[in-house]
């Protein structure tokens, strides 16, 4: 069973990205505080779902909407895609990545 449709895989690879980005950049921090850094400290997981979530949104918005202008006519023609990750758009996930990380800065992560 596939999982998305077009270019709905996108919001796997932003959120490896962006996870990627933040735990190394925090990886500094974990150097200079000890080595239980990444399990006492929710804030990376909530960063990470917020900033992928306000990138979902965009990338989203540019990739599921194309105008095109007709040369004979010079009317704008505005055709919609279906790029969907979970059967979810991919802007969707603009609005349901930031609640996720606005609720990881308050659960208490040691179970991962």
């Amino acid at each position: 069973m596939v999982v998305w449709k077009g270019g709905g895989i996108l919001v796997a690879f932003v959120i490896a990205a962006f996870g990627l980005l933040v735990g190394f950049g925090s990886g500094y921090l974990a150097d200079a505080t000890g080595n239980d850094f990444f399990q006492t400290n929710n804030w990376i997981v909530g960063v990470t779902l917020i900033l992928s979530g306000i990138c979902c949104f965009f990338l989203g918005k540019l990739i599921n909407t194309r105008k095109h202008v007709d040369e004979e006519t010079g009317e704008t023609i505005i055709t919609k895609y279906d790029n969907s990750f979970l059967f979810i758009k991919i802007e969707y996930w603009g609005f349901i990545l930031p609640v996720l990380g606005i609720i990881a800065f308050f659960v208490n992560m040691n179970w991962i």
